[in-house]
């Protein structure tokens, strides 16, 4: 390819130029889960050691919570009321996925100090990359599965998450 000549930094000429980038090669990306499909089965460690399968859920409303511990006041207090109100019914099932700041923190000692601090009383995930990456999803966000297992909606926050659980338990 020739040179490209460039006006030096002081013109104030605009000239055009045309600049040989290569070959780009674009590859679609795979939605992983959408609302409508089934929700893509999992399995995880709870910080508390438990091994928690979607699988077992089978026959529950499941809530997935995905949040961070390097950034919080981003309406995470939500899910901590939103637990409080529909984690005793036995139709429900809430998991909290995290992605952690803190690699190394093996036993999210982190993730557990910032949920207290919110006031989160249901299971901890620290499966939060690989889960996010999995469910297509960023935080804070929480995903709706039905109790067969179809994801219902994603991208839930504030009235949205309610409004979406209230119809998935026929109120």
């Amino acid at each position: 390819a020739d040179p490209i000549a460039v006006p030096p930094a002081d013109s104030n000429v605009a000239a055009p130029m045309t600049i040989d980038a290569g070959a780009i090669t674009l590859q679609a990306v795979e939605h992983h889960a959408r609302a409508g499909q089934p929700a893509p089965d999992f399995v995880t460690t709870t910080l508390d050691g438990k091994t928690w399968k979607l699988a077992d859920q089978k026959g529950k409303v499941v809530v997935l919570f995905f949040w961070a511990t390097y950034r919080q006041n981003m309406g995470e207090e939500q899910f901590a009321a939103f637990a409080d109100k529909w984690g005793a019914n036995p139709n429900v099932s809430i998991l909290g996925i995290c992605m952690p700041d803190d690699a190394k923190d093996k036993e999210g000692k982190q993730i557990q100090t910032i949920a207290a601090k919110l006031n989160f009383h249901f299971p901890e995930s620290a499966d939060g990359e690989k889960l996010m990456e999995t469910y297509d999803t960023s935080w804070p966000d929480a995903v709706l599965i039905d109790k067969t297992g179809t994801i219902l909606q994603k991208y839930l926050r504030d009235d949205s998450l309610e409004q979406a659980m209230e119809a998935a338990m026929g109120k």
